[in-house]
């Protein structure tokens, strides 16, 4: 019987463990009326970028709103400037820098305390979570690297390391959660 042999070389063995998940923005905010009023100044749409203290509408309060249709009856123009420099709107400042995904309002809409008008993402920090199937959670540890790839965007890889897990198998899909940082800059 012929034998052939092969020098030994110490390394690293790599596997490749292929699991599926969502990308998640790290923050995210609602914004809501803090009073009842009508939009006005509001023209951002989804997709829109916006900065963090950027003006992105004006709630005319609902008593304000009176008040500035009152004045337009008024024929002095001393009591008109009057009234309408007493007349506070209430800026909606932008909480972070990121893009708008959803809109609930459009300008000119009534709104009330507590109504939702838009959702902002801050896409310069981003995760994934993964569902990795149960039987690959002794071969995976935090720290360990990850590299990724999109569906969406063919032929690029981005690496990043396993960052946490969330410590619980789904029992349904026999899988846990897995969290991956994802730094947009570390393209392969």
């Amino acid at each position: 019987i012929d034998v052939n042999t092969a020098k030994t070389e110490r390394g690293n063995i790599s596997k490749k463990i292929v699991f599926y998940g969502e990308t998640k923005a790290k923050e995210s905010s609602i914004i809501s009326s803090q009073f009842a009023g009508r939009l006005k100044d509001f023209a951002l749409y989804e997709g829109d970028r916006v900065q963090i203290n950027q003006r992105m509408a004006v709630i005319v309060g609902e008593q304000a709103e009176a008040l500035l249709q009152g004045a337009n009856n008024i024929k002095n123009p001393d009591r008109k400037e009057f009234i309408e420099n007493e007349v506070k709107e209430t800026y909606v400042l932008s909480p972070l820098s990121g893009v708008i995904v959803e809109k609930y309002k459009n300008n000119g809409d009534v709104v009330s305390k507590g109504d939702p008008i838009l959702k902002i993402l801050d896409l310069s920090d981003l995760y994934l979570w993964g569902n990795l199937p149960s039987i690959y959670l002794t071969e995976v540890k935090s720290g360990q690297k990850a590299l990724i790839y999109f569906e969406d965007i063919p032929g690029r890889i981005f690496m990043s390391k396993i960052d946490a897990f969330k410590g619980e198998i789904n029992l349904i899909n026999k899988t846990v959660k897995v969290r991956i940082n994802l730094d947009r800059k570390s393209v392969v």
